[in-house]
């Protein structure tokens, strides 16, 4: 079993009803223990239109099969409510970004380990601290907790509302 960072998303429709769903679907794919961050109303970053703010939640569990195969699963879930299209940066139902699996570091066309953007978005940094602060980020980034104290102002400049606290669940 490995340990992994998954980041979910909404901000079209009902966001906490799809917020509930994925984290029902993804109990489905992790094992415990599983650990979820406050949910965290944000900003949209690097999109090209106005946008209606995000609901996002880091979730922390581990997993027994590869990371193309998560990647497999959380498309699935993706899809089964309503996103079509990956990547555009356009508003979507369901969001679900793979951030950290385990210590492995991958560069494919359709995955990339970590994130490549897991250092560029707060929401990322906020919830990973919350759940994995002693995780590591790529061989070059250290942890999540030097990550999170080195946050740039830029980067706290990004717009974030907490709801709640982190804790275990499913």
């Amino acid at each position: 079993m490995v340990k992994v960072a998954i980041c979910i998303g909404s901000n079209r429709g009902d966001r906490c009803w799809y917020i509930k769903r994925m984290e029902e679907m993804l109990n489905a794919v992790l094992f415990p223990p599983v650990v979820m961050s406050a949910l965290m109303e944000t900003e949209p970053v690097g999109v090209f239109d106005e946008q209606p703010w995000y609901l996002n939640r880091v979730i922390g569990g581990c997993y027994d099969r590869s990371a193309f195969t998560l990647l497999a699963a959380c498309t699935a879930i993706e899809r089964s409510l309503g996103r079509t299209e990956k990547g555009t940066g356009r508003a979507r139902t369901a969001d679900i970004d793979i951030l950290l699996f385990g210590n492995e570091t991958i560069a494919a066309e359709e995955l990339t380990i970590p994130h490549s953007a897991i250092l560029s978005r707060r929401f990322y940094l906020e919830g990973l601290y919350q759940v994995m602060p002693d995780a590591v980020i790529g061989s070059a980034a250290g942890t999540v907790g030097q990550q999170y104290a080195a946050m740039t102002q830029q980067l706290r400049n990004q717009g974030l509302r907490l709801f709640g606290s982190a804790g275990r669940s499913f």
